[in-house]
């Protein structure tokens, strides 16, 4: 039999079996279904001709392998209370949040509202079943700009220095008017992260190469399958470097024209405040892979880190702010397409940092959808 005292706020990790046989249908049960089952025990029995039993003996069942995740149960269940109360106060559709630690790359709360009771299936939402932290693919947004930022600058230093006039807070580029939230003339690439310029990342990414740009989103973690985590995963897409225009190269600097999840999201700026270093996330203990990859260099990593900082010290995710805590990251808001193209009334607002005290350090990754009441992007919501 199985019971699962954790309920909503674990099921779409842990999973479900069937109700006849026990065998995994979804999550960490589906997954390792193997390792979890075991065999039923026997007993045998000794008969005559005539039915009459000599002796009988018992084969033991063996057992099948515990599972222990890297979730810590409490974070786990206080990142669904909060995405429950956020959906709820700003009336959105759902919401995900990923949590991890930045030095083991261990996955300490992966959580999505709504969600589904295992212990009562009959009153099972469509829709809830699925674990859309890891599957539900969207365009970045603002996320990704200090992504390129690192990218670019990781590929030539030499513009780190560089000012860019974003006035009068619009631009015609390729035809296609892309514009900033307000007028905020020339900024460094510190202010360009912090104010989320749109306009500055089309004039920065203008000079660059298709190659350099791809080549960064990737090797900063899009567009890989994440299979170290043993549960339903998409890759995030990118688009060949031969199909890109003009107009979608700048496009993707600012977080259009790609896909990604919000783990391989989270995944991606634990390069950024890992000193450089790409590792696979761990969901399941004992699987995690010491081996890494350095991505850009420690020194470009502390940069990136200050530029984040200075987004919620005095740009866009001033509302992130913890008091005593030391708080970093970038937010996103980003319209999503419906029947006619990009519906300006349906939005993810997203927001992905660092929260650090003393030694200890925690990336957070969240992602509202469809907020429709009490803001509705990144620096309001997420």
């Amino acid at each position: 039999t199985r019971a699962y005292p954790k309920g909503a706020a674990f099921s779409q990790i842990v999973g479900v079996v069937n109700t006849y046989d026990n065998s995994g249908i979804q999550g960490i049960e589906l997954s390792l279904d193997s390792l979890l089952t075991g065999t039923n025990g026997k007993k045998k029995y000794l008969r005559t001709r005539k039915n009459k039993t000599i002796k009988s003996f018992i084969e033991n069942p063996s057992h099948g392998e515990d599972i222990r995740l890297t979730l810590d149960a409490d974070l786990q269940s206080e990142a669904y209370d909060i995405l429950a109360k956020t959906v709820d106060y700003h009336n959105a559709n759902s919401g995900s949040m990923v949590v991890i630690e930045p030095k083991s790359h261990e996955i300490l709360a992966m959580s999505n509202y709504p969600s589904f009771d295992p212990n009562d299936r009959k009153n099972i939402v469509t829709g809830t079943l699925e674990n859309k932290a890891s599957t539900d693919l969207f365009e970045p947004g603002s996320t990704v700009k200090p992504i390129i930022v690192a990218a670019v600058l990781q590929s030539d230093n030499s513009i780190e220095d560089e000012l860019i006039n974003t006035s009068p807070g619009y631009i015609d580029y390729e035809g296609f008017i892309t514009k900033d939230f307000k007028d905020y003339g020339t900024q460094n690439l510190s202010q360009i992260i912090s104010n989320s310029s749109n306009v500055g990342m089309v004039k920065l990414c203008d000079k660059v190469e298709a190659e350099i740009i791809i080549n960064g989103f990737y090797k900063m973690g899009f567009g890989k399958y994440m299979n170290e985590i043993f549960i339903s995963t998409r890759e995030g897409y990118l688009p060949p470097v031969n199909k890109l225009s003009k107009r979608d190269k700048v496009s993707l600097c600012y977080g259009y024209g790609l896909q990604t999840t919000l783990l391989e999201l989270v995944s991606s700026y634990s390069i950024l405040y890992s000193k450089g270093k790409s590792k696979p996330l761990s969901l399941v203990f004992s699987s995690a892979s010491e081996e890494y990859e350095q991505i850009i260099s420690p020194e470009l990593s502390s940069k990136m880190e200050k530029m984040l900082t200075a987004v919620v010290d005095e740009g866009t995710g001033r509302r992130a702010k913890v008091k005593g805590i030391k708080i970093s990251g970038k937010t996103g808001t980003v319209k999503k397409i419906g029947n006619l193209g990009y519906d300006e009334q349906s939005l993810n607002a997203l927001f992905v940092g660092q929260a650090s005290l003393g030694q200890k350090n925690l990336i957070v990754g969240v992602i509202i959808r469809d907020s429709q009441d009490n803001g509705n992007g990144g620096g309001d919501v997420a």
